[in-house]
């Protein structure tokens, strides 16, 4: 099992309030891998919510497995962000799942001289779902504090802010440079917090590859164009072939810095972001607010080496665009109306 298993399961998860789309994320299992990279505090071998939710998989040669977790780590900010309970239920949580290939890894035995034995490479696997739960929280009044509750729920309307995830996969890159128009990609396109890019080659759908990790692909510059303004504004100038990749390391603790105020050790060490997680980080809480929400919104990357063009079965190299930003829900109480 690869790592993050559980959110490699599905392809899509939507979550419904009243008929009322309010969350969802595309791609959850790589959207759940950076979030959890660049939240998680502590090195992976240490930690032991990982390892118990599957994050940091032991699942290896087994045939049962299970994992306990929160909704919130698949990339649903409202399962992250909204902490008090809210009235009438009525959620519906769907989770559509299209194929197994990216939850399993077949890796050969190892020879005596430690090389790989292709004749040991085992069939492709299927992963079937015995049972799934969904936990809810019981919450009980007493009289009089439920008659005043539902008074004021009634007379009033309430906002609730969360941090909306959303992924993109943008397929085939090839060439030295990448400049992608990510405007009109987006749903509900507001002023950005904050963006992720990370580039996977011919892993989707190989479970003779990994899909759990990522590949640096040997990028030299990356920025985002928001609004006509350039993030980041200094070139990395990266050589990953050099180990020159500081820069781009150093981005990706600042985002547990600037939102949990945490300067602790990150999850992934300098070793790790260039062997399984090069995620490259993009801080956008320097935009002016006052400017129009609808802003042009472009990807640049210019790469060391010329990325070849996918040939059979391989799917070449893939990027996919992480993008957070802050979402406000109104919720009606005596209408049953969220917007």
């Amino acid at each position: 099992m690869v790592d993050n298993f559980v959110a490699h399961l599905f392809s899509h998860i939507e979550v419904k309030k009243h008929n009322t789309l309010i969350d969802e994320i595309d791609y959850p299992g790589i959207a759940s891998t950076v979030k959890g990279c660049v939240e998680c505090p502590g090195l992976n071998v240490y930690n032991g919510k990982a390892i118990n939710s599957g994050f940091k998989s032991h699942n290896y040669e087994v045939k049962q497995f299970e994992a306990v977790g929160n909704l919130g780590s698949f990339g649903l900010g409202f399962f992250n962000d909204i902490t008090v309970p809210i009235y009438k239920g009525r959620f519906e949580i769907i989770f559509i799942r299209n194929n197994d290939n990216n939850v399993i890894y077949l890796r050969k035995s190892l020879k005596t001289d430690g090389t790989e034995d292709a004749s040991t490479l085992p069939n492709e696997g299927k992963i079937v779902i015995k049972t799934f739960c969904l936990r809810v929280p019981i919450i009980e009044y007493n009289s009089d504090a439920e008659i005043m509750l539902i008074k004021e729920l009634l007379d009033n309307s309430y906002f609730f802010q969360l941090k909306n995830w959303q992924c993109i996969q943008h397929m085939k890159v090839i060439g030295k440079t990448l400049h992608l128009d990510i405007t009109n990609i987006y749903r509900n396109v507001t002023n950005p917090l904050w963006a992720f890019v990370v580039f996977q080659t011919s892993r989707s759908g190989n479970q003779q590859k990994d899909n759990s990790e990522f590949d640096h692909t040997d990028v030299k510059n990356l920025w985002m164009e928001v609004g006509g303004t350039r993030y980041p504004e200094e070139f990395w100038d990266l050589d990953f072939d050099e180990n020159l990749y500081a820069l781009a390391y150093e981005a990706f603790q600042d985002f547990k810095t600037t939102f949990f105020k945490t300067d602790s050790i990150p999850y992934v060490d300098k070793k790790g972001f260039k062997a399984m997680y090069p995620i490259y980080s993009i801080d956008l809480t320097g935009q002016p607010q006052n400017v129009s929400n609808v802003k042009s919104n472009m990807l640049h990357v210019d790469f060391n080496k010329a990325l070849p063009d996918p040939s059979g079965s391989n799917e070449g190299n893939i990027c996919y665009i992480v993008r957070v930003s802050n979402c406000l829900l109104r919720y009606e109480p005596d209408k049953n109306k969220i917007t």
